[in-house]
């Protein structure tokens, strides 16, 4: 997702400012706020320009921001009603500057910024400019639009040291910045969806159903891709939320919670009509019954139409079935999805899972193959290898032990066969642990999705705690349905200290891509 800012804009008005005979009039002709013909306001403005001086250091910087506050603040009354606009204004410029400075958050205590009465309390830096902004518009109506420069860049900070604390994981430091950020611009959907992975992370169901709800209002009267698929996820999100809450609820809370879910899940289906799974989730919170015969019903008559859903539609559809543990039907969408695209990783792996579930073992080498050649550092594939080995060594178990499973601690006669069976498993688990263990860096593969002309990639590459910093580069192959590579884009990741991350995100250009595979490398 793209973040932007302001400051250049900023920075340029405030050089402006030294220059334009103190009169915001210079960038919006309707708007007047008079500064250096204000004799009561020219101390203020002469300590506020230092700042901007040639090589100032970063100490005479902070104090002639600090000067600037204290001049305008010291005694408000003694500005006459014609400057108190100018004044307004340039403490407002003052505040974003010092909103800027390393080290600053947004409350900071009174007497650093420059206030001097109650020096010990503290002021909250976006709630002062709020205050400021609100006098001006107040005062001179026709400065509203004007305004709007600064407003949008004040936002646009905000919001980028948010998206920053999302990213480090810094989730209270991210809500402040994320609420923060609404106060000058409440009709963008960033804050919404930062609050709502906020929520979701410290998986507060109240929190995230309001947030969710938000950021699906805020979207849905947008148009652009990146909104769109905002809202598309936060709808599933908030179905899921309601649909796992009904399902430890009782009597009208439960009658609640389930109808929440229906109306959001029918809410996506209008949008997407072909949407399978969301039909069967649709179909579940409706009572239906997925039992084996109704999964048998369902694969048949989607796999009669299957042309008209996409590989993504019906591994979807797949996942909604085998979590019922219907794993022959849920087996035959997957197939169906490998059909369209071969390379679906999804697809691959659930294949897998299922193949195991059932028992097919000797089925699973050929998904199991591809899937370490696109996603080699995803270590949730070397875990289901070493799951697959595990229930291999059960099944044998259960055979000698004539069909029953073993209880744990049971001794079983074995043979022979048997015995060597259960060595190979036992070695292959070490193997697969090992594997695990020793990897670095790992990679967890966050979104594949359309972008205009193509496709992007977007994953985490973290360097366990017990091995060394390193960075990176990862080659990115963006693959059609025959495997052919359309494009291939290399990325290189920051120096990543042990038990540290970076996400990395590639764009693919070209028409036809439907997979990725990558390749990781000092």
């Amino acid at each position: 997702m793209a973040f932007w800012t302001t400051r250049s804009g900023l920075r340029r008005s405030f050089a402006a400012l030294t220059v334009a005979a103190g009169s915001l009039g210079a960038q919006a002709p309707k708007c007047d706020i008079p500064i250096q013909n204000q004799a009561k306001l020219l101390p203020a403005s002469l300590i506020f320009n230092s700042a901007f001086k040639a090589n100032v250091k970063p100490d005479e910087k902070v104090k002639a921001l600090a000067g600037t506050v204290k001049a305008l603040t010291d005694d408000v009354t003694g500005f006459p009603a014609v400057a108190q606009p100018g004044r307004h204004f340039m403490l407002a410029q003052a505040l974003l500057v010092w909103l800027e400075q390393p080290g600053t958050g947004m409350v900071e205590p009174r007497g650093k910024l420059g206030y001097t009465a109650n020096p010990t309390g503290t002021v909250n830096i976006p709630a002062a400019l709020d205050s400021s902004f609100a006098a001006i518009r107040a005062m001179k109506p026709e400065c509203s639009d004007s305004l709007k420069l600064y407003t949008n860049g004040l936002w646009g900070q905000l919001i980028n040291k948010a998206v920053s604390f999302t990213n480090s994981q810094q989730l209270d430091s991210a809500e402040v910045y994320a609420r923060a950020s609404l106060r000058f611009d409440s009709a963008q959907y960033y804050a919404y969806n930062i609050m709502s992975n906020v929520a979701l992370v410290k998986e507060d169901t109240s929190m995230m159903i309001e947030w969710f709800n938000k950021t699906i209002t805020v979207t849905s009267a947008l148009t652009d891709t990146s909104a769109i698929k905002v809202r598309d996820n936060m709808l599933n999100n908030l179905g899921a939320v309601y649909s796992n809450a009904a399902g430890t609820a009782t009597g009208a809370k439960k009658d609640s919670l389930t109808k929440g879910a229906l109306a959001t899940y029918e809410r996506y289906l209008a949008l997407y009509p072909n949407d399978l799974a969301t039909k069967l989730r649709i179909m579940r919170m409706s009572g239906v019954a997925l039992d084996s015969a109704a999964a048998v019903k369902f694969a048949d008559e989607v796999l009669a139409r299957s042309e008209v859903y996409s590989d993504a539609q019906l591994a979807e559809a797949g996942n909604e079935v085998t979590k019922n543990k219907l794993y022959g039907p849920g087996l035959r969408l997957f197939e169906a999805a490998l059909k369209k695209n071969p390379y679906s990783r999804d697809a691959l792996y659930n294949s897998a899972v299922a193949l195991n579930n059932l028992e097919r073992f000797d089925e699973i080498r050929p998904y199991f193959t591809k899937l370490r050649d696109l996603d080699p550092n995803n270590t949730g594939i070397y875990a289901l290898a070493r799951n697959i080995q595990a229930s291999r060594k059960l099944a044998v178990q259960t055979r000698a032990n004539k069909g029953v499973k073993p209880r744990a601690g049971q001794t079983i006669m074995l043979s022979p066969t048997q015995q060597a069976q259960i060595k190979i498993f036992n070695d292959s688990l070490v193997y697969y642990t090992t594997l695990m263990q020793n990897m670095a860096p790992t990679v967890e593969v966050r979104s594949f999705s359309p972008m205009p002309g193509g496709m992007q990639f977007s994953a985490v590459v973290q360097v366990p705690p017990d091995k060394p910093a390193a960075a990176y580069s990862m080659v990115v192959d963006f693959l059609n349905a025959a495997g052919t590579p359309i494009a291939t884009e290399t990325v290189r990741t920051k120096q990543i200290a042990a038990g540290g991350f970076d996400q990395v995100t590639v764009t693919g250009k070209g028409e036809g891509i439907v997979a990725f595979r990558y390749k990781v490398a000092k």
